[in-house]
């Protein structure tokens, strides 16, 4: 980094009767010995150094070498009311040159910290990395269905494995099947059948569909209506949706006396004229504020569902 100024001293005796008094009638004249900084100056290369830093400290000690060329200039003055004004006045300037020489490094520093941790990738856990710690935590004794839902979004051979391993320990259908939530995979279908079945609640299997869009969503929501699924359910099984069979699903659940906290839940992730039309319209029909505003940005299922549906489209697009 830059080398500070050396500011040297050299002390002396006015005896004009009128002129201003500094230290005791003991004035300072200054200069700026900048040997070594000049070359330092001269041969820029710190790669510590912002380019636009780096010219901003060359106009400062260009303006502190000028300056302290006039300050010598003015040691072989006769000391008169003018000259130690204007000794003054070039003293306070280069002062506040050096702070300002100072404060670029500062400022120079921090911005080398705030780029240093943009580059910094955020380390989002792996899907790996959070069976491991899932594992972990059941062995320890953590609630086998509370497991099931962290299990969201997981797709991996891994984590069906454990699904499977889950159920055949006790774990509960209902849960499993909800923490199903935006897979659309075979084996996510496949364990979908099987746990209706087995006795899953066809309401929480209804809640593992939310942002799924396929047909094959559409006709097993058609299918655990006929057979008695909660209108509610449904409804938030329908998070991150906003297509026309979505909505015209919604209205027929509304007029079929759905919970109207449940739809609002269910419209987790939408931005659409559409969507806040609904929600402005639930609140006003008497639908809770605390489920509408977990049916903005989603809960601990339709937050993923929604998610998992968006990343599938723009992997889609990008193909």
């Amino acid at each position: 980094m830059f080398k500070e100024p050396i500011i040297k001293k050299s002390e002396g005796k006015h005896s004009e009767a009128n002129a201003p008094r500094e230290n005791n009638s003991k004035h300072n004249f200054v200069s700026l010995e900048n040997s070594d900084s000049r070359s330092e100056i001269n041969n820029l290369s710190h790669p510590d150094l912002l380019p636009e830093v780096q010219n901003h400290i060359k106009q400062l000690w260009k303006e502190a070498e000028n300056i302290s060329n006039d300050l010598k200039k003015l040691q072989t003055q006769k000391r008169t009311n003018e000259t130690l004004i204007a000794d003054t006045k070039l003293k306070t300037r280069l002062t506040t040159i050096l702070n300002l020489i100072t404060e670029s490094k500062e400022n120079n520093r921090v911005e080398l910290e705030n780029i240093e941790k943009e580059k910094q990738p955020t380390e989002y856990i792996s899907e790996e990395k959070a069976l491991q710690e899932i594992e972990k935590l059941w062995k320890e004794g953590a609630d086998k269905s509370s497991v099931a839902i962290g299990l969201a979004g997981l797709d991996s051979p891994e984590a069906w494995e454990m699904r499977d391993r889950l159920l055949k320990e006790g774990a509960g259908k209902s849960w499993v099947a909800e923490g199903l939530a935006g897979l659309d995979s075979p084996e996510a279908w496949e364990m979908r059948e099987e746990l209706l079945k087995e006795g899953a609640g066809r309401g929480w299997v209804a809640r593992g569909l939310a942002g799924l869009d396929s047909p094959r969503a559409w006709e097993m929501r058609d299918r655990l209506l006929k057979e008695g699924a909660d209108k509610g359910y449904v409804a938030l099984g329908l998070a991150g949706l906003d297509s026309p069979e979505a909505w015209q699903m919604r209205a027929r659940l509304l007029k079929k006396g759905a919970d109207k906290d449940l739809v609002a839940l269910g419209l987790a992730g939408l931005d659409s004229p559409e969507a806040w039309e609904m929600r402005a319209r639930l609140l006003k029909e008497g639908a809770d504020k605390g489920y509408a505003a977990r049916g903005i940005n989603g809960d601990y299922i339709t937050a993923i569902a929604w998610r998992l549906k968006r990343d599938r489209e723009l992997n889609d697009k990008k193909i």
